[in-house]
């Protein structure tokens, strides 16, 4: 279909996204990217690469925001409300939200310092979330989320939305890392804080518009999501089962909802027939 060329640059990023070398580039970079880490480190030896990342996560900058947890949490549901109550009077800012979400997120969760290390950097995400929130900051500007629609409410919506509510609870005991249901985590978790416990709840929102939404934001958060969320739940759930198995449960809603929004922004063709290029 030949595409006005007024529109060029409106429809380049669903051009883009929905190549397949697009698709197959993200998992790559996040990955095989390497790491960085000031002391301590090898970036010749690729066998202590995951190590490396694996120190990183477990002493990253989330732990700071723990305090603000009611507060950010309390915000993320505003946002949400407000999303189906001013529609797209609202799109915007809700869109600007997620995009500075995105960077917060590739920064605290990505980045480490400790004395034995100094500063680590897992870089791969400093690539790819810069993606994911150029990509929401395209979305404020060209408002192809449609939140007039009239949402819908099925089994498949309700059942994303309940799936992306326990991930945002993050139910879980900061110490044992084992299931702990306390209802006071669903706003002092620091769930807003992470992506994998804030995305699905933003993919479930857009399912109730869908098709009416950004095929682009979809499909760029779905990938990342879903190589994000397979990482976790393949180490956590089979290759450290007998500490960390919770850990891996709680990471399914994110990649089995964003491995849904991938294929969903394949599923319908848009105007500019993206879906086939």
């Amino acid at each position: 279909m030949q595409i006005p060329k007024s529109n060029n640059v409106k429809n380049s990023f669903d051009l883009i996204t929905a190549k397949w070398w697009f698709i197959v580039l993200v998992p790559l970079i996040i990955l095989f990217f390497p790491p960085y880490m000031q002391r301590n480190y090898s970036l010749t030896d690729f066998s202590k690469w995951y190590e490396t990342i694996g120190v990183i996560a477990e002493n990253n900058f989330t732990y700071f925001f723990d305090r603000y947890s009611v507060l950010m949490n309390s915000i993320a549901i505003l946002f949400i409300v407000l999303v189906f109550i001013l529609k797209n009077k609202f799109s915007r800012i809700f869109s600007i939200y997620l995009a500075i979400l995105a960077i917060f997120h590739g920064i605290t969760q990505n980045t480490s310092f400790t004395e034995q290390n100094g500063l680590g950097i897992i870089l791969s995400s400093y690539i790819v979330f810069p993606i994911l929130a150029g990509i929401w900051i395209w979305e404020a500007f060209v408002n192809k989320n449609n939140f007039e629609t009239p949402p819908k409410i099925n089994f498949w919506t309700i059942s994303a939305l309940s799936i992306s509510l326990f991930a945002f609870w993050n139910p879980i005991n900061q110490t044992t890392l084992m299931p702990d249901f306390k209802p006071v985590y669903f706003f002092a978790n620091g769930g807003n804080s992470m992506f994998c416990t804030m995305t699905p709840l933003i993919l479930a929102i857009l399912f109730f518009f869908y098709p009416n939404v950004n095929f682009a934001v979809l499909r760029v958060t779905g990938v990342v999501g879903s190589t994000i969320g397979f990482i976790q739940v393949a180490q956590h759930l089979f290759m450290f089962t007998s500490t960390n198995w919770w850990i891996g449960v709680l990471h399914i809603p994110v990649f089995v909802l964003s491995l849904a929004a991938l294929i969903l922004s394949y599923k319908t063709n848009n105007k500019l027939g993206a879906s086939s290029s």
